[in-house]
């Protein structure tokens, strides 16, 4: 199967009693979306988030609490007027290295 065939979003609500600072992944959604992607031979490629208040920077706390460190990181902030801010970050010795995002239409 070609591979961008197999690629699937997985919503995962925000559970936290403060969703506008702080993002925590719904566990059984979470755990449903890996069952859903080791049955249908999926990787993953990135988790994504919003920062609807500030710049698309990793905070202490989306270190803190990144659990897969071999896969992206994306932070789309809502915190501009007008325009989205999406970056994208990898984890390299416990500090986030951001990538570059090229956009094709391939």
């Amino acid at each position: 199967m070609d591979q961008q065939q197999n690629m699937q979003t997985y919503l995962i609500p925000n559970t936290s009693k403060n969703p506008n600072h702080f993002f925590q992944m719904d566990a059984k959604s979470q755990i449903d979306a890996m069952r859903n992607m080791r049955k249908n031979n999926q990787t993953l490629f990135g988790i994504y988030h919003s920062h609807p208040s500030s710049p698309a920077q990793p905070s202490e706390t989306d270190l803190k609490e990144a659990s897969y460190p071999e896969t992206n990181y994306f932070i789309i902030s809502l915190n501009t007027i007008g325009v989205l801010e999406l970056r994208a970050f990898q984890i390299d010795n416990n500090t986030f290295k951001e990538l570059t995002l090229t956009l094709s239409d391939t």
